[in-house]
This record gives C-alpha cells, sequence and structure tokens, in this order.
C-alpha cells in the first residue's frame, strides 16, 4: 500500500493547491479579507490557504468553521415551511426508516412513537426501501403528527446556540461572508443564509466551491462561483470525477458537527463519536504530504485559471477512473455515507461491490427506468473505484457504461436545472 505521506504529496496536495490557489485568487479579486472553511471539507484547505497565504504574502484571515448539512439544516425546520419536509426525506444511496429518523436525530422512544403511526415495525427500521417503498414512505412521514412536533421542538431547541456560535466567529461583522466548501449542491450555503437572515443580517454570502452539480436554488442565495465545474459547463470533468472519492482526500481527523453547545464562555461543536485511531492518524500524515507539496511550490506565481483546471484534471481524473491496486487499498481504511445523518456509513470500496455494477449498465438502467422496475435504493459510492476488482476486457465494459451513464445524467440535470433557473429568474 502506498505511503500515507507520499499520496497526500503526490496526489492530494497537488489537485488541492490548485484549487486552494484559485480560493485565493478569488479573495484577493473581490477584496475578501476573511475566509470560512466549512468543516470537515475545509480541514485540509484551511491549512494549505495559509501556508500559500504566508508564503504568498496575502492579508486573509482563515477561519475554520463547525458545522455540517445537519446542524445547519436543523436550526432551520421551524421555520421554512414545506422545504424542511423536502430537505429531511429526500432519497440517497441507501435509504431505510431509521434513515429518516436520524435525520431529526430522533431517539429510539421518539422513534417508535413515529413508527407507530406510519405502519413500520420496529425490526425493520434498518431494511433498504426499494423506491416505491421509500415513496409511500415519505408520505405518511408528512402526515405522521409526531414526526412534526419533534422536527418543531428539536429545530427550536438548536437555533440559539447555533447562531450564537456564528456570531462568535465572527459571520455578522462584515458585509461578506466568504464560505469554502467542496460543494456538490450548494444547500449549506442557502442554510446558512436563511439562518443569519432571520437573526437581521443584510450581507451577501459568497461561496467558492470546487464544482456544484445544481444551480442556486434561489438569488437570495447569495453568489456562487466554482472552480472545477458548475451545473451547466465542464461535462467531461463531470464524466470523470466522483464527489466521494474527492470527499474523502478531504477527510478530517474528526466527528461530524452535530450542533453547538456553551462551555464556559465559549460556544463548542458536539461532534459525532470518531473513534478510529488509525483513520485519523492516517488522515493527518496525508495532510501533512499535502502540506509539504504546498510548502515545496514557489510563491508569486501568475495563477492562471484555464492551465490550472488542465493540470488538476490530468491528476484527478487519472486517480478517480484509474486507480492502481495500491491506491484501492488505501480505501479500504474509509467508510462513508452520503446522508446529512451519516447514518449507514458503508465502506467506500470492496471487492463485494463488484455484484452491484449491473446497476451501471446503460441497456438494463434504461429499461429500468422505462418499464419502471422496483429496484431497491443502494449503489456503490465510487463506482469507477469497484471496476478494478474486473479482469479485462469487461473492466472496459463497465467503465464504459459508467462514464456514458454519468454523460446522460449530467445532461439531464443540466436541462432540468436550466429550466428551473429560468422559472425563477422570469418570477
Amino acid at each position: 500500500m502506498i505511503d500515507a505521506e507520499s499520496y497526500g504529496n503526490k496526489v492530494i496536495g497537488p489537485i488541492m493547491y490548485e484549487y486552494v490557489s484559485w480560493i485565493l485568487q478569488q479573495a484577493r479579486k473581490r477584496n475578501l479579507n476573511k475566509l470560512y472553511f466549512l468543516a470537515r471539507d475545509g480541514y485540509l484547505l484551511k491549512q494549505m490557504a495559509e501556508v500559500i497565504c504566508t508564503k504568498s504574502g496575502y492579508n486573509i484571515q482563515c477561519k475554520y468553521l463547525y458545522c455540517s448539512r445537519m446542524a445547519l439544516r436543523m436550526p432551520t425546520y421551524h421555520f421554512i415551511g414545506d422545504e424542511a419536509f423536502d430537505l429531511l426525506l429526500q432519497g440517497g444511496y441507501h435509504i431505510t426508516p431509521h434513515t429518516l429518523m436520524s435525520r431529526l436525530n430522533l431517539s429510539l422512544e421518539e422513534r417508535i412513537q413515529v413508527y407507530k403511526e406510519i405502519g413500520v415495525k420496529e425490526e425493520n427500521e434498518n431494511k433498504p426501501l426499494t423506491h416505491v417503498e421509500f415513496s409511500n414512505l415519505i408520505e405518511r412521514v408528512k402526515d405522521s403528527k409526531n414526526y412534526k412536533k419533534f422536527m418543531y421542538i428539536k429545530s427550536i431547541e438548536s437555533y440559539n446556540n447555533t447562531l450564537s456560535y456564528f456570531k462568535q466567529e465572527g459571520l455578522f461583522d462584515n458585509a461578506e461572508i466568504a464560505i469554502i466548501d467542496s460543494g456538490w449542491s450548494g444547500s449549506m450555503q442557502r442554510s446558512l443564509r436563511q439562518l443569519v437572515e432571520k437573526e437581521g443580517y443584510k450581507g451577501r454570502i459568497i461561496g467558492l466551491y470546487f464544482g456544484l452539480y445544481n444551480a442556486p436554488k434561489e438569488i437570495a442565495d447569495g453568489e456562487y462561483e466554482t472552480y472545477y465545474f458548475n451545473a451547466f459547463t465542464n461535462m467531461k470533468n463531470k464524466v470523470y470525477f466522483d464527489n466521494t472519492f474527492f470527499e474523502c482526500l478531504l477527510a478530517a481527523p474528526h466527528g461530524m458537527t452535530i450542533g453547538f453547545t456553551l462551555k464556559g464562555q465559549r460556544y463548542e461543536p458536539i461532534l459525532s463519536k470518531n473513534v478510529n485511531a488509525d483513520l485519523n492518524d492516517y488522515i493527518r500524515r496525508r495532510v501533512t504530504g499535502a502540506i509539504k507539496f504546498a510548502l515545496e511550490k514557489e510563491g508569486n506565481i501568475k495563477f492562471v485559471w484555464r492551465d490550472s483546471i488542465k493540470r488538476t484534471y490530468k491528476v484527478l481524473s487519472r486517480a478517480v477512473v484509474h486507480p492502481t491496486g495500491d491506491e484501492i487499498e488505501i480505501f479500504n481504511f474509509f467508510k462513508f455515507s452520503d446522508d446529512v445523518s451519516e447514518d449507514n456509513i458503508n465502506t467506500l470500496i470492496q471487492k463485494d461491490m463488484v455484484s452491484k455494477l449491473k446497476n451501471y449498465m446503460l441497456v438494463p438502467k434504461f429499461i429500468g427506468k422505462i418499464t419502471g422496475a422496483d429496484n431497491a435504493i443502494d449503489n456503490i459510492f465510487w463506482p469507477y473505484g469497484a471496476i478494478i476488482y474486473v479482469k479485462y476486457p469487461m473492466r472496459l465494459w463497465y467503465r464504459l457504461n459508467i462514464s456514458l451513464l454519468q454523460l446522460f445524467r449530467y445532461i439531464r440535470t443540466a436541462l432540468k436545472e436550466k429550466r428551473r433557473v429560468l422559472n425563477y429568474e422570469e418570477i
């Protein structure tokens, strides 16, 4: 297996150095003197930004803001109306009844009360739902009086501590709040905007993201800038990319932010348990390698975005689509959940995932869409990675199908987003 520090220096470092250089270029262009790097993807990025700022003499303050989708959304549920259900009951890679309840951080006793209303047996709460079962279940959840009650109570409880933490960290001190995150949907920026706006903030939020698959939900949510791709551009970059893989490159050695609490005179994050000491040590060594790469680079080099994208694509697409056996072993350490609650955490890549590759074959996929085949919501986090366990020439066939499936998916998403943006621009 490749040494952690070496992988950080040769793969992670070159990718993140380009992204962070773009972030700092944007900050200087906009006269931003403070950047908030959102946990946990911002852990490495913040440290690298500080290295570059020191070397290049940039007067930019880099702050690490503890938060998560769950921690930002929870305090908004009591005042955003039906959007709360849209967030709490959305789909994902692997959905169970327990997943839906975990998004509200419901206790066993609270879950049982809801299960009785919606017709779910406690012993089946961890059973994966099919698409049809999921659709039927969320309609029953929306009608649950207990679910609505718990949603309101927990949202109210988290509101004051969350806003107090934001004020403590200086979010209300400037006319602009600049946040850094890997991206994908930009929903954290929207939740942040909803929270600070309700508390009277009149400024603007600017998000500097690696990539976004979706356009902003509303113009009011602020400015969204992307480095590598957005909803409408750089299709090739999206096809040969995997966001779960990328998030593992940016892993932090601490748990997810669940909420905030007052300790003495300061508000501190409440973090989920993260007891894997070996993984945390591994992450720190990768970060060390990546930071060494940044330290070795020449300072004050003129940044050219198009040249930077080409360098990033060369390293990143190779790592995503053509990983070596030694590199795959690295990711056996990592477990991943795409859910806001981190429910149903699964191994990112394992040999037994090969059987699921059939779900990525183009013809069966289209037939399933047309016929409405009832397939379980259970996919592979990093399908390109799973291909390494397949022998040639079938490996090439699987890779072709996955890339074409990605292409069609992102074309469809781009068209859908374009229609949506045109609609709200006409309003």
